[in-house]
């Protein structure tokens, strides 16, 4: 521990709490009543043995019941999907796999860990596919046509593959599904969870019409109501195969609460914090709950391993920082190749440490990190428990949480025993909000969407003035289909029916997301794209004027163009800016009417 760094620097260490170790616990495998490919699998991965929650989990998806598994982080529920997919290929060579993840980013690791199971299995033969935004619209059906295992993300369900299911070769793949994998169900909440709740229905009415019965296997972080969730999410039952179960080993973890001096400004003590912790001999992650600052601590690291000594240094723009540096940003927004890097450099230990927003608290792989840093405590216990378990994982791990000042923290450090005892966060679906249900209503149930383009593809008559469907729906989305095929819409939805058009899909993604703006750097006949931003975080960090950092690195941003939706930016100093408030202003009306006459 720091001790001495934090005594020297006037560091409050408020509170020390530990999480004790458990050690593991393996049973024999050879008596799941599995394939030889499967076996051989587990035998070649896994010849000690396997973790109870691991066992009972296949013991169940073997009786075809429909499983999640709620345990804690790195306890090894991927090898869950990939022990159930080999043994359903191995039963039907002709099955098909979708394994969803939530993130492009998971779903390009998983890519690699399904082809390596897949080979331990004896099964080279079997392709892994993947479709996301970023393989071009040509490429898909090859994908969709070759590959056994296919990883998508639901956004890509969504706005392409049921969107285009009138396609002989999209049914043709469909017909053969049998299995879905969808990991990290706890982030399937809000806008995007709700949305996902109908995508899930829609995809099921669309296989039940086809005659097919898909079974589910579902991992996620703890959560309070797992079957609640489970339930309004898929609304199909399934076995839940909790924490009780996990006999996975777990190193001891310290937790340290820390106050800082005060003495400086927030982020210059929490770098200089951060340094330290660097130039020790274990490797750390930060959270942070803030894109800006994410980055506007990791230039200041930048700044310091460079020689820059100001942060109006004459400005020097590093070409390849996520190569050089030891210690980078990572958040939402990079350009795909960036975020390749640093998972790249971070799955290989190549950096000594990496400064993150919450896109790092998934199942991302990352060995061997021996520190992590909290800045503030997490709203919410699942976030805190998935923070927490990211580090440890090979032997004693150290978490600081640092008060940055939030109420939410003076809450905590005043008691801190309410730290790891708060009640779990419950996810939120919004299953009856009418914009929702509309939404899913043009894609489904309009004339010529999903459900008539998959009628016309199996020879099914189309019932012009009703709608039916095999599953169960929440209330109300049945009579809202059946008002939009005879075309009995409420005014208030007839906006939405015009914007989407014929194309609902698109129009409406699932993460409901605001306008997309992209960042370029132009510097002769020289163009590099610099990320991509909201909106709402344009209004924030890249409006005309501001410095915007990407990668560590500062820009200026000279010019806005709001119909193209293009951010330009120049090279700048490590300077930072933040928009103006407009002043509240007062007009009163005193004309004649308007005064409200009072007596003594």
């Amino acid at each position: 521990m720091l001790v001495s760094y934090l005594n020297e620097n006037g560091w409050d260490i408020i509170d020390t709490q530990n999480i004790e170790p458990r050690d593991k616990q393996l049973l024999l495998h050879n008596d799941l009543n599995v394939s030889e490919q499967a076996k051989l699998f587990l035998e070649e991965r896994y010849p000690d043995g396997l973790y109870m929650h691991q066992k009972e989990a296949l013991k169940v998806l073997v009786d075809g019941q429909n499983v999640c598994m709620l345990t804690g982080t790195a306890s090894g529920k991927s090898m869950v999907f990939y022990a159930k997919g080999i043994d359903m290929l191995a039963q039907n060579y002709d099955a098909k796999i979708i394994a969803i993840y939530p993130l492009k980013a998971l779903g390009r690791e998983q890519e690699a860990k399904w082809a390596e199971a897949l080979q331990r299995a004896g099964m080279d033969d079997v392709v892994v596919g993947r479709i996301d935004g970023d393989i071009h619209v040509s490429m898909r059906k090859g994908v969709l046509k070759k590959s056994k295992v296919v990883i998508m993300t639901p956004d890509i369900i969504h706005t392409w593959l049921l969107s285009n299911i009138g396609d002989r070769d999209i049914i043709n793949f469909l017909l053969k599904v049998s299995l879905i994998i969808v990991d990290e169900v706890h982030t399937y909440t809000g806008v995007f969870g709700s949305n996902a709740a109908y995508l899930f229905r829609r995809f099921r009415h669309l296989l039940a019409m086809a005659g097919r019965n898909l079974q589910f296997i579902c991992a996620s972080a703890t959560m309070a109501n797992p079957e609640d969730h489970l339930n309004n999410l898929f609304g199909v039952p399934f076995t839940l195969i909790g924490e009780d179960l996990d006999t996975s080993p777990k190193h001891e973890v310290e937790i340290v609460l820390l106050v800082p001096p005060r003495k400086e400004d927030f982020l210059s003590e929490v770098t200089k914090l951060i340094k330290e912790i660097s130039a020790g001999p274990d490797r750390f992650i930060a959270f942070i709950d803030s894109r800006r600052q994410t980055e506007l601590i990791s230039s200041i690291l930048a700044r310091k391993h460079s020689g820059e000594e100001e942060a109006d240094s004459p400005v020097k723009i590093d070409r390849n920082p996520l190569d050089t540096l030891n210690i980078l940003p990572y958040r939402a927004g990079y350009e795909e190749i960036d975020q390749q890097i640093i998972q790249q450099r971070l799955s290989q230990g190549l950096l000594k440490g990496v400064i993150s927003t919450s896109a790092l608290e998934l199942g991302l792989d990352i060995p061997h990190l021996g520190i992590a840093v909290l800045i503030g405590v997490p709203y919410s216990a699942t976030s805190l428990f998935q923070r927490i378990g990211r580090i440890g994982r090979h032997g004693k791990g150290i978490v600081y949480i640092i008060h940055s000042g939030s109420f939410l923290d003076e809450v905590i450090f005043k008691n801190p025993a309410r730290l790891l005892n708060r009640p779990l966060g419950e996810s939120a679906l919004y299953l009856n909000n009418p914009r929702i249900q509309y939404i899913h209503t043009l894609c489904l149930a309009r004339s010529g969407g999903e459900h008539d383009q998959l009628c016309n593809v199996l020879g099914k008559e189309i019932t012009e003035n009703d709608f039916d469907s095999p599953i169960t729906w929440p209330d109300g989305f049945i009579s809202l289909c059946k008002s939009e095929r005879i075309g009995e819409i409420t005014p208030d939805l007839q906006a939405m029916k015009a914007e989407a058009g014929d194309d609902p899909n698109h129009t409406y993604p699932l993460r409901d997301v605001e306008s997309q703006f992209r960042v370029q750097l132009k510097q002769g006949p020289v163009q590099e794209d610099k990320g991509s931003l909201s909106y709402s975080q344009l209004l924030r960090e890249a409006y005309p004027g501001a410095v915007y950092y990407y990668a560590t690195q500062a820009y200026r941003v000279h010019t806005v163009r709001l119909q193209s939706r293009l951010v330009y930016v120049r090279p700048e100093k490590r300077y930072t800016t933040s928009p103006k408030a407009i002043p509240t202003q007062v007009f009163p009306n005193l004309t004649s009417g308007n005064i409200y006459n009072a007596r003594n």
